[in-house]
C-alpha cells in the first residue's frame, strides 16, 4: 500500500534557505566584481531579518539579486576568449529566474544550480583577471617600442589594441609583439644587417624577457622562484631556439603563479565577507535557545575561514569545500527557523481553517502535537468511521491521509463504494483547506497527490488504535 492512500504530501514554505544561498553567493561574487564601483552593492540581510520577511518578499529579493548579478556580469569587461563562458553564466542566471516562479517544487534544483553558478562565476572572474594581466604585460612590452619605431607598419595600428585589449585574443597580441620586435631589431640596426647580428639582438631580447619573468616570479613568491630557478641556469650559453623554449616556460611559470595569486586574492575578499556574515550569525544563534545547537558548527567554520585567510595561497578545492560547508550549516539554521515559523503559522491557522469548513477539533492540544511532529487524527463532519491523518516533518512537509478505523481489513463491495464516496468528499475539502491556508499567507504546493480512484483507502484496526492510545497515556504518566 502506498504511503498516502487518499491525500497528498504538501511542502510548506521552502525558499528561505535558497534565498540566503544565492544572496551569499552573489554578494561574494559582486564584492570582487565591484571593487572599483562602490555605488552598486548587493547586501545579505541578517539571519534575523530574512527570517521575518514573507515568502513573497523573499522570492522578490531572490529575483532582484539574480537580475543584479546578471547585469554586473554583462557590464563587466570580459575578454573575447571568455565570451562563450560569460554567455553560459548569463543563461544560467536566466534559467534560475524561471524556476524561481515555482520555488518549492524546484528547491533542490535551485540550490544545486545556485551552487554551480557561484563556482562558474568565480572561475570566470579569475580567468578574466589572469588574461587581463597577461595582455597588459604584452602591451607594456609593445609600448617600449612605440616611440622608437613610430613609422614602422606593425606599430601603426597598435593603439586600438592598447585601448581595447579585451576585444583581441592574447595570441594575436603576442604575435604582434613578435613582429614589432623583429621590426625594431631591423630598424635599430639600420635595416641592412647580417643574419648573425639580427639573431644576436633577438637572443638578447629573449634573455631579457626570461629574466624579467623570473624577477616577477620572485616578487610574488620567493619559494616558487627557488623551485623553478634551476630550469634557467647558464642562459648565456644557450642558443636562440632553446632560449625561446625557456622563455615560453618562464611565461607559463609566471602565468600559473599569477593566476594562483589572483585566485587567492579573490577568495580572500569573499572569505572576509563570509567571515563578517558568520560573525553576525554567531551572535544570533548564541542568544537563541532554539538555535543554540548550531553554535559549535558555525564557530568551527569561522575559525577555518580565519585559518584559510592567513595562508599565502588558497587552492580552489580548499575554498569550495569551506564555502559549501558554510552553505550547508547556514541552510540547516534557516530550515530550523523555517520549521519554527511553520509551527507558529500552523498553530495559528490550521485549527481555524479546518473549523471554517465544518471540522471540529475538540482537543486543542492536537495542533500542538502536530507541530511537534506527532501523528494526529481529526474527525470528519460526514462520518464517524473515517478520520484525516496528519503529520508534519522537519522538512516542512505535511502529510494528509484519509483513513478508516475498522474491525476488519477485508471490506465488502458496499464498503468500498462508500469509501470512494467519502474520499471524493474529502478531496473537495482538501482543496478548500489549501485555498484557505494560502489566503492566510502560507505558501504551499502539492508534491504528491493520489486521487480516490487511484487507490484504496487506508484501513486501521480499531484494536491497533486502542493500543496506540494506551501507549501514549503510559508515556504521559512516565
Amino acid at each position: 500500500m502506498s504511503i498516502l492512500s487518499i491525500g497528498a504530501i504538501i511542502a510548506i514554505g521552502g525558499i528561505l534557505a535558497i534565498t540566503t544561498t544565492i544572496l551569499t553567493a552573489a554578494t561574494g561574487t559582486t564584492a570582487v566584481l565591484l571593487q572599483n564601483n562602490q555605488n552598486r552593492k548587493i547586501d545579505i540581510p541578517q539571519i534575523n531579518e530574512i527570517s521575518n520577511i514573507s515568502y513573497q518578499e523573499q522570492q522578490k529579493l531572490l529575483q532582484q539579486t539574480l537580475n543584479n548579478l546578471r547585469n554586473i556580469v554583462q557590464e563587466n569587461q570580459m575578454n573575447i576568449e571568455l565570451k562563450n563562458e560569460r554567455d553560459k553564466v548569463i543563461n544560467k542566471i536566466e534559467n534560475l529566474n524561471k524556476v524561481l516562479q515555482n520555488p518549492i517544487s524546484n528547491y533542490d534544483k535551485i540550490n544545486q544550480e545556485a551552487t554551480e553558478l557561484v563556482e562558474e562565476i568565480n572561475e570566470l572572474i579569475i580567468r578574466n583577471q589572469s588574461i587581463n594581466y597577461q595582455k597588459q604585460e604584452i602591451i607594456n612590452q609593445i609600448k617600449k617600442y612605440q616611440n622608437k619605431i613610430k613609422n614602422v607598419e606593425e606599430i601603426k595600428n597598435v593603439e586600438q589594441i592598447i585601448k581595447n585589449p579585451h576585444n583581441f585574443h592574447t595570441k594575436d597580441i603576442e604575435n604582434l609583439l613578435n613582429k614589432i620586435e623583429d621590426a625594431y631589431i631591423s630598424y635599430e640596426l639600420e635595416i641592412k644587417v647580417t643574419k648573425s647580428e639580427a639573431e644576436n639582438k633577438k637572443r638578447e631580447l629573449t634573455l631579457q624577457k626570461i629574466r624579467e619573468n623570473l624577477l616577477k616570479i620572485k616578487e610574488i613568491d620567493l619559494e616558487t622562484y627557488q623551485k623553478v630557478i634551476h630550469k634557467y641556469e647558464n642562459l648565456e650559453n644557450l642558443d636562440e631556439s632553446y632560449l625561446k623554449i625557456l622563455y615560453d616556460q618562464s611565461q607559463l611559470d609566471f602565468s600559473n603563479l599569477q593566476t594562483k595569486k589572483i585566485r587567492t586574492d579573490i577568495y580572500k575578499i569573499q572569505l572576509e565577507l563570509l567571515k563578517h556574515n558568520i560573525d553576525n550569525i554567531l551572535k544570533t544563534v548564541e542568544k537563541d535557545v532554539e538555535l543554540k545547537e548550531f553554535y559549535p558548527k558555525t564557530l568551527k567554520i569561522f575559525q577555518n575561514i580565519d585559518d584559510l585567510i592567513k595562508q599565502k595561497f588558497i587552492e580552489k578545492e580548499e575554498f569550495e569545500k569551506l564555502r559549501l560547508k558554510f552553505i550547508e550549516v547556514y541552510n540547516s539554521i534557516l530550515k530550523k527557523i523555517e520549521y519554527l515559523q511553520t509551527q507558529k503559522l500552523l498553530q495559528k491557522n490550521i485549527k481555524e481553517t479546518l473549523e471554517k469548513i465544518g471540522y471540529q477539533i475538540i482537543d486543542s492540544s492536537l495542533i500542538e502535537k502536530l507541530t511537534k511532529g506527532e501523528i494526529i487524527y481529526i474527525d470528519i463532519p460526514y462520518s464517524d468511521e473515517y478520520k484525516v491523518q496528519l503529520r508534519l516533518t522537519e522538512d516542512n512537509q505535511i502529510y494528509f491521509r484519509l483513513v478508516k478505523f475498522t474491525d476488519s481489513l477485508t471490506p465488502t463491495s458496499y464498503e468500498k463504494q462508500k469509501d470512494l464516496e467519502i474520499a471524493q468528499k474529502w478531496c473537495k475539502d482538501y482543496d478548500k483547506i489549501l485555498e484557505l491556508l494560502k489566503e492566510n499567507g502560507i505558501i504551499i504546493e502539492n508534491i504528491k497527490r493520489i486521487e480516490p480512484e487511484e487507490t484504496e483507502i487506508t484501513y486501521i484496526l480499531k484494536e491497533e488504535k486502542k493500543k496506540q492510545q494506551e501507549q501514549q497515556k503510559y508515556m504521559q504518566i512516565e
